[in-house]
């Protein structure tokens, strides 16, 4: 199974589900967990994207207070609702065009050490590609070769079939 030139199109996700810069915090960890996503890009008044916020940000925007009751103290994290979205976002967009291969990405993503990147086409925002893209694809590459999961685990302990697996990444790109 070879990869080729454009086949990040084949895991990129094409709905994006976007939010505005002065949304809240709250508001962008809301719609992520509904949406089980972990980056929404977001946009200004204009519509244009302007940056990408990811639950990693959010984390690093969470503050910790400690709460004192009867019983004892309890942690709670909450935002500050003095900063919205486009306090934590990430920017300028980082993105790769649609006729990227996916070894290009995934190189890219490891030497960046970036999870996600937005995917052009003409200079217009297409879609998005994160490495739960490329997990997913590299399970599916490396499980189409197998029909239990006992004899996936045993084939990887192998040493015949080692170079099976080095040939398949190496043909996928990765």
């Amino acid at each position: 199974m070879g990869v080729t030139v454009g086949d990040i199109l084949k895991i990129t996700s094409k709905n994006l589900i976007t939010i505005a810069e002065e949304a809240s915090l709250a508001e962008a960890q809301t719609l992520m967990r509904k949406m089980n996503i972990r980056h929404l890009p977001v946009t200004n008044e204009q519509n244009h994207l302007v940056g990408l916020i990811s639950d990693r940000d959010l984390q690093r925007a969470m503050q910790s207070k400690l709460i004192s009751t009867e019983i004892g103290e309890w942690e709670r994290t909450e935002f500050d609702p003095l900063y919205v979205v486009a306090d934590y976002m990430a920017w300028p967009i980082k993105t790769v065009p649609s006729s990227a291969t996916v070894k290009t990405v995934a190189d890219l993503m490891l030497k960046e050490k970036i999870s996600s990147y937005l995917v052009t086409e003409n200079n217009q925002v297409i879609g998005i590609v994160t490495t739960d893209d490329m997990l997913k694809y590299l399970v599916k590459t490396i499980g189409e070769q197998h029909t239990t999961w006992q004899q996936s685990v045993a084939d990887l302990f192998s040493l015949d079939k080692a170079g099976v697996y080095a040939q398949t990444l190496a043909d996928s790109g990765i």
